[in-house]
């Protein structure tokens, strides 16, 4: 839905799709926006992080697009904690960065 720095967020560009899917055995992945990715999570409480993320290549049209993809790859590396509220989820990355996701229908 976002990401920033906490109470700074920027909304996910229109028309693009941010995601991240938990799988058994402490593997996850997703879309980019442009290009997909995956790679491994560990959970300990509320401590959450991510390893070994590796993702496709290809480039996106747009240079906004380009840009957000990597941003949120690179804030997806440094999570560190977690919320999850309902339908919502929050990963705290950094000092102060999030990144805010709504549960997929």
């Amino acid at each position: 839905v976002s990401f920033g720095p906490a109470g700074e967020e920027t909304a996910v560009i229109e028309g693009s799709n941010l995601t991240l899917a938990f799988e058994p055995e402490g593997v996850m992945g997703g879309q980019g926006g442009c290009n997909s990715y995956g790679g491994n999570y560990q959970i300990d409480g509320q401590e959450m992080t991510f390893d070994e993320t590796a993702s496709t290549l290809r480039a996106c049209a747009e240079d906004a697009l380009n840009e957000q993809e990597m941003s949120f790859l690179q804030a997806l590396n440094q999570v560190n904690r977690y919320e999850l509220e309902g339908d919502s989820l929050t990963l705290f990355y950094g000092e102060q960065g999030v990144l805010n996701f709504t549960r997929a229908e």
